[in-house]
């Protein structure tokens, strides 16, 4: 039983892993825009960017951590979900 129970608990957290690694990509940005706490990055393939972050400065090469939403690719809804500075 508890074994049953232990490979039921590895397989939904692989699954949930996976889904993770399906719906996240990177971008690689610069800053092109910072007002308080909203910035504007633009991406190597032109894509403007925004999102709310503090300690930023134009012109930084950031590396942004993309959600897609689970949508197809040719629906602008994907997030910013964390930035990396480059170094």
């Amino acid at each position: 039983m508890k074994k049953g129970i232990l490979i039921t608990m590895l397989l939904i957290i692989a699954l949930w892993v996976c889904s993770i690694i399906d719906t996240h990509y990177n971008r690689k940005a610069t800053i092109v825009s910072v007002n308080d706490n909203i910035v504007i990055a633009i991406d190597e393939g032109g894509n403007y960017w925004n999102f709310k972050s503090s300690g930023l400065t134009v012109d930084q090469r950031v590396t942004l951590i993309m959600d897609s939403m689970n949508t197809p690719s040719n629906l602008y809804d994907d997030k910013v979900v964390d930035v990396k500075l480059m170094k």
